[in-house]
């Protein structure tokens, strides 16, 4: 069977042309305004030779034109690739040859960083277009849910991103699942802070769409200009991870978080002390999980939900199945530990460039996560599977050395990795960021002592100002290895 869907914009244009569908601090859109637009740049595009199902990047940051691009390849069948500007330049490269993409479109910022990525580049602002002269869709737009949509590059905190592709469908049911918990109205503004290369930040501008509600766009993050947005404007939704939770409460002394209806927060571990903090300022918190591969959020907690339960990361949504199933893929009971397993519409069936990857739609996704399912049927995310080494004998889990950690009063935040040992096979090595100027490690170590047996106790404490993070706002382990390479020896 060919499920279709009707374009989201033109619909939306049809109904409610006149709702505000995308803003910044320089301009609105209209719906209407945007379907003209997104007809136009479309029609723009084809005229430069792109046809449907071809791979055409983009370089820039969050900004309204790239919401506009972000539509027309939906609508004229183009896959579009988000690339991430913090990105070297020869992993630019690379994600470009393994797409077989040869056009890449660029915002000004980025203009001597996208004549250096090998194919044809064209700047934003020559495609972006309201003209609609020559093109018309007075009948209705309806878009295969199985055409390609997108290609998002996995955040690559723990190895190197991999190529997922996304579909219509991909995103349809997204949306539609998370609006079971979240539903959207005609006066909601949702706040898309996150970067578009990201799946948290770019499904932030399909699920507005498809609810006929806006989204203001963000460039970047900078926890001043986030609070001054929110004070000047009828912010309904943000979406952050716990890193920008932490810094948005630094800069928040009138509690401006307060009045949003929702905090979706997720993408990393959502802390007791930061935890604490949220509950004590009455935050609307939502904590989600999800990764790119399930097209962002697979669970989500409802409005409803009391903040002891942000210690998870709420109940699944619709058109998702979530398996705890042990080494052998067989499924646990209730409130045990182990294997986290996904499958349903929002899945990718495959990455870009990897033949043998694809999966079926009864396939289970394992995401390299271990969590608990309890009887309500909340899910709590333990930590990665690879989390878990064994050292001495012993299983060490580097998650819990985090958790203690960031416990700690001082510490900002903190990573903990593993490296090779040759008496003991693998050794924890702990990384972490205070909060303060000083902060002697033997008081870190004493207070680990006390929580923590003599085995698990890391053999270092590097002090590390800032700890990296990667773009979606998640510690960058990577990065530590190569800005440390002595101590991974």
């Amino acid at each position: 069977m060919n499920r279709v869907m009707v374009c989201p914009i033109q619909a939306a244009a049809q109904k409610y042309p006149d709702r505000i569908a995308l803003y910044d601090i320089n301009q609105t859109l209209t719906f209407s305004q945007l379907d003209a637009m997104v007809t136009g740049t479309a029609a723009a595009l084809q005229a430069r030779g792109v046809v449907p199902g071809q791979v055409v990047s983009i370089l820039g940051r969050n900004t309204v034109e790239f919401a506009i691009v972000f539509f027309a390849a939906l609508r004229h069948g183009f896959i579009l690739m988000p690339l991430n500007y913090r990105l070297t330049p020869a992993d630019r490269r690379r994600q470009l040859s393994a797409a077989d993409c040869r056009l890449a479109i660029h915002d000004s910022e980025f203009k001597a960083e996208a004549a250096d990525l090998g194919v044809t580049s064209v700047s934003i602002r020559e495609i972006i277009s309201d003209d609609v002269q020559g093109s018309s869709h007075s009948s209705v737009i309806e878009i295969p849910l199985e055409r390609e949509a997108l290609v998002i590059f996995s955040s690559g905190s723990t190895g190197r991103p991999r190529g997922v592709v996304l579909t219509w469908g991909n995103l349809y049911f997204n949306a539609l699942g998370s609006a079971t918990f979240l539903p959207l109205g005609p006066e909601d503004i949702w706040l898309a802070v996150l970067p578009f290369f990201h799946i948290g930040g770019i499904s932030i501008l399909f699920r507005t769409a498809l609810a006929a509600c806006g989204a203001y766009v963000m460039p970047r993050f900078e926890a001043k200009g986030v609070i001054d947005v929110l004070r000047q404007n009828h912010i309904s939704l943000i979406s952050l991870v716990p890193t920008m939770l932490n810094d948005l409460l630094g800069e928040d002394g009138d509690n401006l978080l307060r009045g949003v209806r929702g905090i979706i927060l997720g993408g990393a571990a959502f802390d007791a002390a930061l935890r604490q903090t949220a509950a004590a300022k009455r935050l609307p918190v939502l904590t989600t999980y999800g990764m790119t591969e399930t097209t962002s959020m697979v669970t989500l907690l409802d409005k409803s939900d009391r903040p002891d339960l942000w210690a998870t990361a709420g109940r699944i949504l619709p058109y998702r199945e979530v398996l705890i199933a042990d080494d052998k893929g067989k499924s646990l009971p209730m409130g045990e530990r182990g294997h986290i397993m996904i499958r349903g519409d929002v899945v990718s069936r495959r990455y870009i460039g990897e033949r043998g990857t694809e999966r079926l739609p009864d396939d289970w996704f394992d995401t390299g996560d271990i969590g608990i399912m309890d009887a309500p049927g909340y899910l709590t995310v333990v930590g990665r599977q690879d989390s878990i080494i064994i050292s001495g004998g012993e299983n060490i889990d580097l998650t819990r050395i985090e958790t203690v950690l960031n416990a700690i009063s001082g510490v900002k935040g903190a990573v903990v990795v593993s490296r090779k040992d040759e008496k003991w096979g693998r050794r924890p090595v702990a990384f972490v960021e205070p909060s303060g100027a000083d902060f002697p490690e033997e008081r870190i170590m004493g207070e680990m002592a006390a929580q923590l047996p003599r085995f698990m106790l890391p053999d270092r404490i590097i002090i590390v100002r800032p700890l990296p993070l990667t773009a979606g706002g998640k510690y960058d382990r990577i990065a530590l290895q190569e800005q440390y390479p002595d101590v991974f020896k």
